[in-house]
């Protein structure tokens, strides 16, 4: 994955590809936790790219940990269910909205929308959950 990034060819690659990079490698790190790996990387020489080896390193520590994996299917389900205090198997999406500009890791609005226009219901504006958890854990 590292290679597609390596533009110059030359082992490094720009610390801002570094999310997509982890990514590629089913590590999902939060931007805080990032910046943490990007500071790590860069920690000896700090600078604007990243080389191979330093990347290996974490990335490795990572993948054999199992840090930083996707939720199953069933903790992303809990997870939405948590919100449901009603029980209904489906959430509003304001009431998301709020929740996810307001706890944890603060998205953008611009995620957010792109999130809430993927997962709300067209007809019925809700958020069935137990679909859109399956699709989040895939």
């Amino acid at each position: 994955a590292f290679e597609l990034f390596d533009q110059q060819s030359n082992e490094t690659c720009d610390a801002r590809e570094v999310g997509s990079i982890l990514r590629s490698l089913n590590i999902y790190p939060s931007q805080e936790q990032l910046a943490a790996l990007i500071k790590e990387m860069g920690e000896d020489e700090p600078s604007e790219y990243v080389t191979f080896s330093k990347f290996h390193k974490v990335a490795l520590r990572l993948l054999s940990t199992g840090l930083m994996e996707r939720a199953n299917e069933e903790t992303i389900f809990r997870a939405f269910k948590r919100l449901d205090t009603e029980n209904k198997g489906y959430l509003l999406p304001d009431a998301l909205k709020a929740y996810l500009t307001s706890q944890g890791e603060v998205f953008s609005n611009d995620e957010i929308d792109e999130m809430l226009t993927a997962c709300t219901d067209p007809v019925e504006k809700k958020i069935f959950y137990d679909d859109y958890a399956t699709i989040l854990s895939q």
